[in-house]
Protein backbone atom coordinates (compact mmCIF):
# COMPACT_ATOMS: atom_id res chain seq x y z
CA UNK A 1 0.00 0.00 0.00
CA UNK A 2 1.37 3.27 -1.10
CA UNK A 3 0.08 5.48 1.79
CA UNK A 4 1.69 3.02 4.25
CA UNK A 5 5.11 3.07 2.65
CA UNK A 6 5.34 6.90 2.52
CA UNK A 7 7.73 7.98 4.54
CA UNK A 8 6.33 11.58 4.36
CA UNK A 9 3.20 10.15 5.79
CA UNK A 10 4.90 8.25 8.81
CA UNK A 11 4.32 10.89 11.40
CA UNK A 12 0.21 10.58 10.18
CA UNK A 13 0.15 7.28 10.60
CA UNK A 14 1.39 7.55 14.39
CA UNK A 15 -0.94 10.03 14.79
CA UNK A 16 -3.72 7.67 13.59
CA UNK A 17 -3.06 4.81 15.91
CA UNK A 18 -2.95 6.69 19.19
CA UNK A 19 -5.76 6.51 21.54
CA UNK A 20 -9.10 7.73 20.46
CA UNK A 21 -9.59 11.43 21.53
CA UNK A 22 -12.59 14.11 20.48
CA UNK A 23 -11.26 15.58 17.49
CA UNK A 24 -8.60 13.38 16.47
CA UNK A 25 -7.46 14.80 12.83
CA UNK A 26 -6.05 11.33 11.42
CA UNK A 27 -7.48 8.10 11.38
CA UNK A 28 -7.85 5.01 9.64
CA UNK A 29 -10.36 2.53 8.01
CA UNK A 30 -8.89 -0.92 7.62
CA UNK A 31 -5.98 0.17 5.74
CA UNK A 32 -6.49 3.06 4.74
CA UNK A 33 -5.30 6.54 5.83
CA UNK A 34 -7.96 9.44 6.17
CA UNK A 35 -8.05 13.05 8.29
CA UNK A 36 -10.99 14.81 9.66
CA UNK A 37 -11.01 18.93 8.37
CA UNK A 38 -12.98 21.47 10.59
CA UNK A 39 -13.81 24.67 8.75
CA UNK A 40 -14.82 26.26 11.41
CA UNK A 41 -15.85 26.09 15.10
CA UNK A 42 -19.07 23.93 15.54
CA UNK A 43 -19.50 22.36 12.32
CA UNK A 44 -18.85 19.12 11.39
CA UNK A 45 -15.54 17.40 9.55
CA UNK A 46 -15.19 16.71 6.44
CA UNK A 47 -13.45 13.49 6.01
CA UNK A 48 -10.27 13.81 3.25
CA UNK A 49 -8.57 10.52 1.78
CA UNK A 50 -4.57 10.90 2.65
CA UNK A 51 -2.97 10.93 -0.81
CA UNK A 52 0.88 10.15 -0.93
CA UNK A 53 3.02 12.97 -2.56
CA UNK A 54 3.99 10.86 -5.88
CA UNK A 55 0.41 10.16 -6.71
CA UNK A 56 -0.81 13.61 -4.94
CA UNK A 57 -0.23 15.75 -7.46
CA UNK A 58 -1.73 14.17 -10.03
CA UNK A 59 -5.00 13.72 -8.15
CA UNK A 60 -4.96 17.54 -7.71
CA UNK A 61 -4.21 18.14 -11.30
CA UNK A 62 -7.66 15.88 -12.19
CA UNK A 63 -9.42 17.40 -9.40
CA UNK A 64 -8.99 20.97 -10.89
CA UNK A 65 -7.35 21.14 -14.09
CA UNK A 66 -10.48 19.56 -15.98
CA UNK A 67 -13.78 21.11 -17.72
CA UNK A 68 -15.85 19.35 -14.88
CA UNK A 69 -14.11 20.74 -12.06
CA UNK A 70 -15.49 24.22 -12.50
CA UNK A 71 -12.16 25.85 -11.11
CA UNK A 72 -11.62 28.54 -14.11
CA UNK A 73 -8.33 30.37 -12.32
CA UNK A 74 -8.78 33.36 -10.09
CA UNK A 75 -9.18 35.93 -12.73
CA UNK A 76 -12.78 34.11 -13.00
CA UNK A 77 -13.60 33.81 -9.79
Amino acid sequence: MKQKAEETLKKYWELAEQPDEDGRSYFFVKVILYRKYYTGQGEDGVVQLVVPKGPGEKVVALAHDTLQAGHRGAAKT
